[in-house]
């Protein structure tokens, strides 16, 4: 369950930053970056949860705060409509951005609130699949 979790997540953050350095517009790669920073936070976040790096619940929290702010940035990354050849953002970001906001919002909470409950790898593990859901509301109607 796990392993399918954070293949949804790395294929919904980091295909799109493969193409950063085709990117010609600003304010497309300024969101781009910041998806693949929440990538490799969730990828650090699946080692914890895994073993795969040893647990620590600092480097947890931090890990998890940090995709708390990540997603309370995304609004005001996307607030003004910007496209390029290599963004998978649609359309309806902009057209339905209440909705977008809301669940960028979401995302923001749940990992506040998870920060603050990781005491092992378990709970990195249900952090792991909560954070997954919350990308995966966004990425299932914004993400092309």
């Amino acid at each position: 369950m796990i392993t399918r979790i954070f293949i949804m997540v790395s294929i919904f953050f980091v295909s799109p930053a493969l193409g950063h350095d085709n990117v010609q517009n600003l304010a497309v790669k300024m969101r781009m970056q910041a998806m693949k920073e929440m990538a490799q936070n969730m990828k650090k976040l699946k080692g914890l949860s895994t073993g795969s790096i040893i647990f620590d619940k600092t480097k947890a929290y931090s890990i998890v705060v940090r995709i708390g702010e990540l997603a309370e940035k995304t609004p005001a990354l996307f607030q003004k409509e910007a496209s390029d050849p290599e963004s998978e953002a649609k359309p309806e970001i902009w057209l339905e951005y209440q909705d977008f906001s809301s669940k960028a919002e979401n995302l923001k909470k749940i990992a506040f609130e998870l920060s603050q409950k990781i005491t092992n790898s378990e709970d990195a593990k249900s952090a792991l699949r909560e954070l997954g859901g919350g990308c995966k509301a966004c990425h299932q109607v914004y993400k092309n």
